[in-house]
């Protein structure tokens, strides 16, 4: 499991889903290099979720890995802490670039950005 700045996160994370949330660690080989931080369900879905601290940035491998999933029907995105309480959710294109051109987004509320992950995988069901 990670440490620092991202381990915390997931620990904020975690304790605002009130769904099933399980956290994936492709460094211990059972993951493709690549795989999203976690999992969360909610409406008989679920849905990847990279967790990044901003500005920590998405890699090449997870970048491709997010693109190849959404092609494919699966529901994958970044989900990062951008300081002052806040966090951003959106797909991993978004994210990269925004990164690159050291554009902090102002997010929300991490409780609003969950709702919207929640809404999305019921909706989708």
């Amino acid at each position: 499991m990670s440490r620092g700045p991202e381990a915390a996160f997931w620990k904020r994370v975690r304790s605002a889903w009130s769904g099933h949330a399980v956290r994936v660690e492709a460094s211990d080989g059972e993951a493709d290099v690549g795989t999203p931080d976690c999992v969360l369900s909610a409406g008989y879905r679920g849905g990847w979720i990279e967790l990044k601290v901003w500005p920590d940035n998405v890699s090449r491998e997870q970048l491709v890995w997010h693109i190849d999933a959404v092609e494919r029907g699966a529901y994958a995105m970044v989900l990062s802490d951008v300081g002052g309480g806040r966090a951003w959710l959106g797909d991993a294109e978004e994210y990269y670039s925004l990164v690159l051109r050291g554009k902090r987004p102002r997010g929300v509320v991490l409780q609003r950005a969950l709702d919207v992950v929640r809404c999305a995988l019921i909706r989708a069901h």
